[in-house]
Formats: structure tokens, sequence, C-alpha cells
């Protein structure tokens, strides 16, 4: 591969890192991740972003699809960008199995052009939860 397509094709490429450790829940990873989208992209908060969150995002004002919506909605918003989001130490979510799965479909169903990978010290992961969103592969 030349080096202009190669550098071409890296610089619609980004890649997103986080610590699953780091947060308290899922919801709070997705506040994070809404805040860190906005101001890398739009180079705002995400209340300035998104003026209908004047008041900024706050965890008891939804539930686990509005806020699985609203990130899929804003990664649809920055889709001239292929985005790779990597969660390390993704089996701190398995408490919050039905959240995760969730956002995990919203981010997959959207045109977001958007790779989920998530990292996990159990190797047994996948296979112990056949059926949640960790397990996912499309």
């Amino acid at each position: 591969m030349s080096g202009d397509i190669k550098a071409k094709l890296l610089s619609k490429l980004e890649v997103h890192l986080y610590n699953a450790m780091s947060c308290n829940d899922v919801k709070s990873f997705c506040i994070q991740f809404l805040e860190d989208l906005t101001m890398k992209y739009a180079g705002k908060t995400f209340a300035e972003y998104d003026k209908t969150w004047k008041g900024g995002l706050k965890k008891k004002d939804m539930d686990d699809d509005e806020l699985a919506n609203l990130v899929a909605k804003t990664l649809t918003a920055f889709s001239g960008q292929t985005k790779i989001l990597v969660i390390d130490e993704i089996d701190a979510f398995e408490a919050y199995e039905n959240a995760f799965r969730t956002l995990t479909k919203a981010i997959l169903a959207s045109k977001s052009n958007t790779i989920v990978i998530g990292i996990a010290n159990s190797v047994d992961l996948p296979f112990k939860k056949k059926h949640s969103a960790i397990a996912m592969r499309d």
C-alpha cells in the first residue's frame, strides 16, 4: 500500500480508549464518552453541543435505552471518521449486562461507522455469558 493511500485511510480513523474499571457503571461510561466525543469533534461540552441538555447530562435523567440512543445518535453525527471504541477491563461491566447490551446494540445498529472492541482478562467470559452483549458478534 502506498504511503499516500495509507495516510488518507489513517487520517479518517480515530481510536477511543477507555478502561471500564475507571467508570462506576455503564451510564457513567456513556456520559464520559459523550463528553469526550463532542469535545474532540465539535470542540464543545455535550451541553454546549446539544442545547437540549443545557443543564448537562445526569444519569438519573435517562434510562438505558435513551442514553444508548443518544450515544448512537452522537456517533452518527460525527460519522466522517471511522471510530474504534476500545474498552479495556470490559468484564467490569458484567454487573450491568443489560445496559451494556443496549448500548452495544444501539451503536452497532447505527450508521455511525463505529467498531466496538472489548478486552477482558477472563478468557472464558464470552462462553460464560453466551447471550450477553460481551459475547455478541456481528
